[in-house]
């Protein structure tokens, strides 16, 4: 489950939601809406606060903007290494 679905199960505004992992509501919309991807602090706080139901690795499934970029990037990377690798 990602974010996104998790408050709206439990009828939290995002707003909420931040006030409660102290993060600022607009970090953590950006979080949601793919254009941020949340730092190693911050998603341990999502998933602590939501009770491991939305894992660290499952906080968002959109990416978008630097979010999209940073993904794709790293995404290049592993795939130039395993072509290195298999030289």
């Amino acid at each position: 489950m990602d974010l996104r679905e998790y408050l709206f199960r439990h009828d939290m505004s995002a707003a909420e939601f931040a006030r409660k992992i102290d993060y600022t509501s607009g970090y953590v919309n950006d979080i949601i809406n793919g254009f941020h991807i949340p730092s190693e602090r911050c998603a341990k706080a999502i998933s602590s606060a939501t009770g491991g139901i939305v894992p660290i690795d499952g906080i968002s499934t959109k990416k978008r903007g630097r979010a999209l970029r940073k993904a794709k990037k790293a995404c290049q990377g592993e795939q130039l290494c395993f072509a290195e690798m298999e030289k």
